[in-house]
């Protein structure tokens, strides 16, 4: 495993004595895995100055944003690019990436990339309290796998992994570094609209019809072999009347309606990756007449399998 997604040979304070700091990683991949973009974030205690040594190949050009604005970016002797934050508690870095960078191997619809967190080699005393890595996730791809090794490729001890909506994190704690293997497979999903079937006449309850239909759908994943499904709600544009002291407006309503009809089928064993409201952004029909109101009023069931 000898690629480097982020590119860094260490990433640790220019100085002595232990600290606990944070580090995160989110890497976007583009939906063909040809290159991608790496957010990595680190956060301390105390103010300090950090420093990074980037692999051979890494010009100035792949730096595509960095805070705060007290940093150099240098070329050193050997060619390798170097890039220092003065002294200060956090730091942002954006770095473009090619596939030569992340990609491990792709099979058919199987694609296994790496990504990886900075290292504290240049401090003995260096502990990186809480690493967390993270991959967005392109669409209708999902996790098949994911393997989190430390600085000297050993498995990492009870990482927590974490998984809402589109994205995957690992999540290791008092570590000298971290990268995680993640085996990625692209699935068909699934899409299943409901309008005013589910919900009684302005409230946040499910209707009798409701109920069976979110049963129905509960039973149906069990034996159609659907491991997830996410959840987005909407409404039309009308304002709140007689529901305004309980939510603020159609997007806290939609929330609230998203959320009733996740707790009623995780009751039932399915599992929900996500749930999302998003008021009358979204619509898909003119609002102008009761029709259109009714197809914008609606909950979208996303299952992956």
């Amino acid at each position: 495993m000898e690629k480097r997604l982020i590119g860094t040979i260490f990433a640790a304070a220019l100085g002595t004595g232990a600290y606990a700091d944070s580090s995160e990683v989110i890497f976007y991949p583009d939906p063909d895995f040809s290159q991608g973009v790496v957010h990595f974030h680190y956060e301390g205690e105390e103010p300090r100055q950090y420093g990074f040594i980037f692999d051979e190949g890494v010009g100035e050009d792949r730096i595509l944003f960095a805070h705060p604005a007290e940093h150099t970016i240098e070329k050193l002797p050997n060619g390798l690019l170097k890039l220092t934050f003065a002294e200060t508690k956090k730091y942002d870095y954006y770095q473009k990436v090619t596939q030569n960078d992340f990609l491990i191997a792709r099979n058919g619809n199987r694609v296994d990339i790496l990504v990886t967190g900075g290292e504290c080699r240049n401090a003995p005393d260096c502990v990186i309290e809480k690493s967390s890595l993270r991959v967005m996730l392109p669409s209708g791809y999902s996790v098949v796998q994911a393997k989190g090794v430390d600085h000297e490729l050993k498995e990492l001890y009870h990482p927590q992994r974490e998984e809402e909506g589109d994205c995957y994190s690992l999540i290791s704690r008092n570590v000298k570094g971290a990268s995680m293997v993640v085996q990625l497979e692209k699935t068909a999903r699934t899409r299943r609209v409901y309008n005013d079937q589910l919900f009684e006449p302005g409230r946040v309850k499910l209707s009798t019809e409701g109920e069976k239909l979110l049963a129905d759908v509960a039973e149906e994943m069990k034996k159609g072999g659907e491991k997830k499904v996410s959840i987005d709600a909407y409404t039309d544009n009308t304002p709140l009347q007689r529901l305004k002291p309980l939510y603020e407006n159609n997007r806290n309503l939609s929330e609230a309606r998203g959320r009733c009809v996740a707790d009623y089928l995780a009751l039932r064993g399915v599992r929900v990756a996500s749930v999302s409201g998003y008021g009358e952004e979204g619509a898909i029909a003119s609002n102008d007449s009761d029709e259109g109101r009714r197809e914008n009023g609606r909950i979208e069931l996303i299952f992956t399998p």
